[in-house]
C-alpha cells in the first residue's frame, strides 16, 4: 500500500489533516529527559520521529497513551524509529511518576528552553510525524489511535 492511498486512510478516519505542501521541520528544541540527561531533537534528525505533545492533566492525553504504548512495542526498537513524548507537566516528576506508574517504555522529555513556534500549539494531545528528510507529514489534534495497523504501516514506511 503507498503513502499516499494510507494518507486518505487516515484523513477518512479523522486521523490525520491533510498538509498542502511539505513544512521542513525545526530541530532547535532542547529538552531533558527522565535521567536528567540534555537532549537535543537534533539528535533525531534522519529518523522517523513519533512526536507527541502531552501532560499528565490532560485526560485526552492519558486516554491515547496505551495507544502510543502499543504502537512502542511494535516499532520502538527500530533504529530508524524515535519517539519523542514531550510532557508539558511544570512538574516533570509527575510525568517520570505517570510513566512509571503505567508501565510505559517509552522515554519521555521535558523542555529546557522555548518551545519552537511550529510545534506550539492550544491543544493537546498533539502528535507530530516527521520524516527522515525533515519533513513534517502529519499533525494530529486530538486524541489518536496509534496503534493500528494502517498507523503502523504508514510510520514503516516512511523509513529510508
Amino acid at each position: 500500500m503507498n503513502i499516499g492511498l494510507l494518507a486518505l486512510i487516515f484523513l477518512a478516519t479523522g486521523c490525520q489533516e491533510e498538509k498542502e505542501e511539505k513544512v521542513k521541520a525545526t530541530f532547535e528544541m532542547q529538552m531533558e529527559n527522565s535521567k536528567g540527561e540534555p537532549v537535543s531533537m537534533e539528535e533525531f534528525r534522519g529518523k522517523v520521529i513519533f512526536f507527541n505533545v502531552w501532560a499528565t492533566w490532560c485526560p485526552p492525553c492519558i486516554e491515547e497513551m496505551p495507544t502510543i504504548q502499543n504502537l512502542y512495542e511494535e516499532v520502538g526498537e527500530d533504529p530508524q524509529i524515535a519517539f519523542l513524548m514531550l510532557s508539558m507537566d511544570q512538574d516533570f516528576e509527575k510525568a517520570i511518576a505517570y510513566r512509571e506508574k503505567y508501565g510505559y517504555d517509552f522515554e519521555i522529555y521535558r523542555l529546557t528552553g522555548a518551545m519552537p513556534a511550529m510545534y506550539s500549539t492550544k491543544l493537546i494531545p498533539t502528535t507530530f510525524v516527521i520524516d527522515p528528510e525533515g519533513f513534517v507529514v502529519l499533525q494530529h489534534d486530538g486524541v489518536g489511535q496509534f496503534d493500528t495497523e494502517e498507523f503502523q504501516s504508514f510510520i514503516e514506511g516512511l523509513k529510508l
